[in-house]
């Protein structure tokens, strides 16, 4: 199949040298498959959680224990970097959080609703192209 200029839009957490996170949006590449549509390149991990908060979550500051895939399946989250930038992300949100160094992220819930996602550990992304920092 040929390569296109076709791009699945997701958001980063990274941390910097000093352990403070920060949001990159990036683009995952997508190759044309035919029949199949539009896909990525295989991006490893060990397996899905299915996972449910309520209203009132509120993590409070943390990293997690390995880069990570939070996919907003229903309901909204706000996540807080320690740049102090704020994002609110709804349903198909994915969020690849890699801040595994320093305070990390708070997350909470908004809207008033319980959030359903997909956590996926342990990913083995491939690489992607930053568009910006924000």
């Amino acid at each position: 199949m040929q390569n296109t200029d076709k791009t699945f839009s997701i958001t980063r957490i990274c941390s910097d040298e000093e352990g403070v996170s920060y949001f990159e949006d990036v683009l995952i590449p997508l190759e044309d498959k035919g029949a199949l549509g539009f896909m990525s390149a295989l991006h490893g991990a060990q397996g899905v959680i299915f996972r449910e908060v309520g209203a009132e979550y509120a993590s409070g500051w943390h990293t997690p224990s390995s880069p990570l895939y939070l996919i907003v399946m229903d309901g909204e989250i706000e996540i807080e970097t320690g740049r102090h930038q704020i994002r609110v992300f709804g349903p198909g949100a994915v969020i690849l959080a890699t801040d595994l160094i320093g305070r990390g992220h708070s997350t909470r819930a908004v809207a008033g609703r319980p959030v359903r996602s997909l956590v996926v550990p342990d990913v083995k992304p491939p690489q992607v192209n930053v568009t910006r920092t924000s």
